[in-house]
């Protein structure tokens, strides 16, 4: 295990783990971290690699595992951190092995994270395979590395749900909007509040079915509105109610919430982040 000390503030995070949820800069579990950084240091040191190329940006090594430590040393503004630098091919590797201990992501985020970086994995492990074979390090009747979708099934990921995967990254890619709005929801902490990746399909499907339509009279969108203006007036009385008949209410706010469709729960969350964004501001 090679462990060298590394200036963090030239670190780049690699591209694919900005598909992970991140913790906010004002989260109190990377406030703690940041607190633990400064006092301690990073225990645990990163995985990164050193580019093959020079980088654009000037950064000298890709964090593959540990991006959360590595902004925590940058903004604590650490010298130097410990690193144990990989090699450039294992990255989708190691970022595969890291999710495999986010034991908290429900299967249809395991799955839509999982998808970008499988044949990736796949390509690396029969790379190294075969090196090895050439070496005389295996025997030559040593089986190369499975399929993409045995990785998956590595991972706990079925092929009906990789395939759901494969699915919503499609979609995604056609339909940004679609996107931005559901992305966060299947990556959701909070079981009541993801959604799965055959829901999201779902939902796409239906907006596709009513593009190009005409609009139907303006009646509905009325009633929507005047039903969420309302929620307003009904939030008034919340700070009134005593905490058992806050415990009853937020027990309808969930029968209310899950009844939603997805792709209109999804906007709920996005906005309620942004007003507790734009709050603290």
């Amino acid at each position: 295990m090679n462990i060298v000390q590394h200036d963090p503030q030239k670190f780049a995070i690699h591209a694919s783990l900005s598909l992970m949820p991140q913790w906010e800069d004002g989260d109190p579990r990377f406030l703690a971290l940041c607190d633990d950084v400064r006092e301690a240091g990073v225990r645990e040191p990163l995985k990164a690699y050193l580019p093959s190329q020079p980088r654009s940006d000037g950064k000298t090594a890709v964090v593959v595992d540990g991006r959360h430590r590595c902004r925590a040393a940058q903004r604590m503004q650490l010298s130097t951190v410990p690193v144990i630098i990989v090699p450039e091919s294992e990255a989708a590797s190691i970022i595969i092995a890291t999710l495999l201990h986010r034991r908290h992501f429900s299967k249809s985020a395991l799955a839509y994270l999982a998808f970008p970086f499988l044949k990736s994995a796949h390509e690396e492990a029969n790379a190294r395979k075969l090196a090895n074979l050439r070496k005389g390090a295996v025997k030559s009747g040593t089986p190369i590395v499975g399929s993409v979708e045995e990785l998956a099934d590595q991972l706990g990921i079925s092929k009906r749900l990789f395939q759901y995967a494969a699915e919503v990254h499609d979609i995604f890619a056609q339909d940004p909007d679609y996107k931005k709005f559901m992305e966060p929801a299947i990556l959701s902490d909070d079981p009541e509040e993801s959604v799965a990746l055959s829901r999201v399909k779902a939902g796409w499907g239906g907006k596709k079915s009513t593009a190009g339509k005409p609009r139907v009279a303006t009646q509905q969108l009325e009633l929507f509105c005047q039903g969420t203006a309302s929620l307003a007036k009904f939030s008034s009385y919340w700070t009134k109610l005593d905490p058992e008949e806050q415990t009853q209410a937020r027990s309808e706010i969930r029968k209310t919430t899950t009844k939603m469709p997805a792709d209109l729960r999804a906007i709920w969350i996005a906005e309620l982040k942004r007003a507790d964004k734009e709050s603290s501001d």
